[in-house]
């Protein structure tokens, strides 16, 4: 399972990099426990996972109807506004779109299906903050 959901990330992650949503080397922050350091950037991203993320926790058969959460907070300055992130959300929605096979992933061997696209609330403090939220189905991995 630990595989199969690095497989979908990058798959996620490329697909967002491919259609300008994102350029991973720039707008990635790859917290790790790390402090935010947004310094001089217009907009930012983390990524986290939630769900079964243990190879040993689950059959197979069980893995294929436990979806698997991967969580995308975008961020802005508090002073610009949150447009650029309503802007981010829309390309994600329709990059992913779940009415039609945009919604599938594969990547090396792993597949999957978004099943559906949540967006929370903003959340302005030292920065603005919208997370959107991608439900998927691992369908083989």
């Amino acid at each position: 399972m630990g595989m199969t959901i690095e497989l979908l990330k990058l798959a996620v992650r490329r697909r967002l990099a491919q259609s300008s949503i994102v350029d991973i080397e720039n707008d990635f922050q790859d917290f790790g426990g790390r402090p935010i350091d947004p310094s001089g950037k217009k907009f930012w991203m983390n990524e986290r996972i939630h769900g079964d993320q243990t190879e040993s926790a689950h059959s197979d058969i069980r893995l294929k109807d436990t979806p698997i959460f991967f969580e995308y907070d975008l961020f802005t300055p508090v002073g610009e506004g949150t447009f650029l992130l309503s802007q981010k959300e829309d390309a994600i929605r329709k990059e992913f779109d779940i009415r039609t096979d945009k919604c599938l992933l594969s990547e090396g061997g792993a597949t999957g299906e978004i099943i559906e696209i949540t967006a929370r609330d903003d959340i302005t403090s030292l920065y603005s903050r919208r997370s959107i939220l991608l439900k998927i189905r691992v369908t083989s991995g």
